[in-house]
C-alpha cells in the first residue's frame, strides 16, 4: 500500500533527476500519450512523474500529470502540483485546471478570479484536449460572469468555446445564443462593438434578437430592424440558461 504524502512534501521531482537517453525519454512520452488516450490516469500520473524525474521542466508531462490527478479526483494534489510547477508552466494556459481544482475544493471566488485572468488561452488548451469536466467548468464560470455583469469575461470565454472542441447540436446552439447575449450586454455596457460578426439566415430567434439589441446600442436602427425581422421569421424563442 502506498504511503500517504507528508504535509508540505513536494509533488515535483527532487533536484536529483534521473538521466535517460533521448530514445528512452521519447518512449516514456509515448507511453504517457497512450495512457491518457486510454483513460488510464493512474498510469498517466506515474509515467508523467517518471518523465519529470528525468526532465523536471517538461511542459507536456506536467500538464498530463495535472489532468491525471484531476481525473483521479485528487484536487488538492493537482492544485499543489500546479502551484509548484508555476515556475515553468504558462499560468494563463493552465488557468482552467487551477480554477477547476479551486472550484472542487469549495474556493469558488478564487476559482473565478483565476479563470478570469487566463480564460482565453486556458479554454484553447482544454478544447484541444477535449477535457470535458474543465469545459463544463468554463461554462459554469460563464454563467457566474454573466450574472456578475462581467460581460467582457463572458464574451471572451464563449468566443473560445465557440472556436473548437466537440459539441453536440444543442451545445453549439447554447454557446452561440449565449455568446450573442453576452456581446449585446457588453456593447450596451461599454458602448463599444466587440469585433465584427456575420449574420446568417439560419440563425435562430435568440441570436437574431440579441444582435438587434446590440445594434440598437450602437445606434444602427435600420440594421436592428432587419435583425428583428429575421428573428420574427425564425423559430420561437427558448429559455436560455445564461441570459
Amino acid at each position: 500500500m502506498a504511503s500517504k504524502r507528508k504535509l508540505g512534501e513536494s509533488l515535483l521531482p527532487t533536484s536529483r533527476s534521473t538521466t535517460l537517453s533521448a530514445a528512452a525519454l521519447a518512449n516514456m512520452l509515448s507511453q504517457l500519450t497512450i495512457a491518457a488516450a486510454m483513460d488510464d490516469y493512474e498510469k498517466a500520473a506515474k509515467v508523467a512523474t517518471d518523465v519529470l524525474a528525468a526532465e523536471p521542466t517538461n511542459v507536456h508531462a506536467a500538464r498530463q500529470k495535472a489532468i491525471a490527478l484531476i481525473k483521479l479526483d485528487k484536487y488538492k494534489d493537482a492544485l499543489a502540483f500546479l502551484e509548484q510547477a508555476a515556475t515553468f508552466l504558462n499560468a494563463p494556459e493552465v488557468a482552467l485546471e487551477r480554477g477547476y481544482c479551486l472550484y472542487k475544493l469549495g474556493r469558488d471566488e478564487e476559482a473565478f478570479q483565476v479563470l478570469k485572468m487566463g480564460s482565453g488561452r486556458a479554454v484553447q488548451h482544454v478544447q484541444a484536449q477535449n477535457v470535458r469536466p474543465l469545459l463544463i467548468f468554463a461554462r459554469l464560470s460563464n454563467v457566474k460572469a454573466y450574472r456578475m455583469e462581467d460581460f467582457s469575461t463572458s464574451v471572451r470565454i464563449y468566443e473560445e468555446l465557440a472556436k473548437g472542441g466537440e459539441h453536440v447540436d444543442h451545445e453549439t446552439e447554447d454557446i452561440t445564443s449565449n455568446l450573442s447575449a453576452a456581446r449585446a450586454q457588453s456593447t450596451w455596457t461599454t458602448g463599444i462593438e466587440r469585433g465584427k460578426r456575420r449574420t446568417h439566415g439560419s440563425e435562430g430567434y435568440e441570436v437574431c434578437f440579441n444582435h438587434a439589441y446590440e445594434l440598437i446600442a450602437l445606434g444602427k436602427f435600420l440594421e436592428a430592424e432587419e435583425a428583428l425581422a429575421r428573428a420574427e421569421s425564425s423559430s420561437s424563442p427558448s429559455q436560455l440558461i445564461g441570459c
